[in-house]
């Protein structure tokens, strides 16, 4: 029989990573901001934060006495190899998604391309190594460029993986195969996009991700970029029965999707919120993407089956 799942265990899971993140950041909030605070405090508290659903997922997974590695995915899942291909394809299909983002809201006006002479991309990458101390490598960016991007998509998105597993136990692991089964792909991806992006809120409003945004707005525009991730990146878990494809395919936004906006132009420069898959202009052909996702390509086989049963 299968183990059945209670209220218990998901408000337990929704207070502790709700909670335990605002704690998290409360360092931010009682120190000068965001701006002045050093990136090495800040990427510490990020990773700390993210894995606050972890420790939400598991005491979750205690308190309704479910077997912890089999519940939320850990390890290759039943099929390895399928898992390794899976991970690849999720990795592709993010980078689909961002170049998607990136192509409707150039058709908008909010981003400008420029593949020819990567002006964006010298002044972002002089700006950066200026503020180090450093000069721009004396290679032409036509091939430095593209090696950022290879670079990002493949050692950034491994290294920067292992801080996005901390979430990915928690939203794909526990969160997405229990909705899902409870409610349909669909709504469940709906459901955790929400759920995740204002899971966000204590880095949100303090300015993070779309400093020009009121502060309500900030959660409404996260909500729709985690829903499309929550498409992606919950295939990927149905697919192989393993959290990992997810975790690697986080990596890949968090290290891959931000490296391709380098291929702006100097003029305009562009919002967040209005430009790539984070805004608004960059949603319309990423959220059709996503729907395809969680309708017609949604995996139909026994890894797709949770062992947790909602109760009746």
């Amino acid at each position: 029989m299968a183990p059945r799942v209670t209220g218990r265990g998901l408000a337990a899971f929704l207070v502790v990573s709700y909670g335990l993140a605002w704690l998290a950041c409360l360092p931010l909030w009682l120190g000068p901001g965001l701006a002045q605070t050093s990136t090495l405090v800040f990427t510490a508290l990020g990773v700390l934060m993210m894995y606050t659903p972890t420790v939400g997922a598991v005491i979750a997974c205690k308190l309704d006495r479910l077997p912890v590695r089999a519940t939320l995915g850990l390890g290759l899942g039943p099929r390895p190899g399928r898992t390794v291909l899976t991970a690849v394809v999720v990795v592709a299909l993010v980078a689909l998604v961002a170049v998607l983002g990136l192509i409707t809201s150039a058709l908008a006006g909010t981003y400008g391309f420029d593949l020819v002479h990567l002006s964006g991309a010298r002044s972002l990458l002089e700006a950066q190594l200026a503020a180090a101390g450093q000069q721009l490598p004396d290679l032409p960016l036509t091939l430095l460029v593209p090696l950022m991007i290879v670079q990002a998509f493949t050692l950034g998105t491994l290294i920067s993986s292992l801080a996005a597993l901390g979430e990915e136990i928690g939203w794909r692991g526990y969160l997405m195969p229990l909705l899902t089964q409870r409610l349909g792909a669909p709504l469940a991806t709906v459901a955790v996009g929400i759920v995740w992006g204002v899971w966000h809120a204590p880095l949100l409003l303090l300015g993070y991700n779309y400093p020009t945004l009121p502060g309500w707005q900030r959660l409404v525009w996260m909500s729709v970029f985690c829903t499309i991730l929550a498409a992606v990146l919950g295939w990927g878990r149905a697919r192989s029965g393993s959290v990992v494809p997810a975790a690697v395919g986080h990596g890949a936004v968090n290290a891959g999707a931000a490296t391709l906006a380098i291929l702006v132009s100097d003029a305009p420069s562009f919002d967040t919120s209005s430009a790539t898959i984070m805004g608004w202009a960059g949603w319309p052909a990423a959220l059709v993407a996503a729907a395809i996702l969680v309708t017609v390509a949604w995996p139909r086989t026994p890894a797709d089956r949770r062992v947790m049963a909602p109760t009746g």
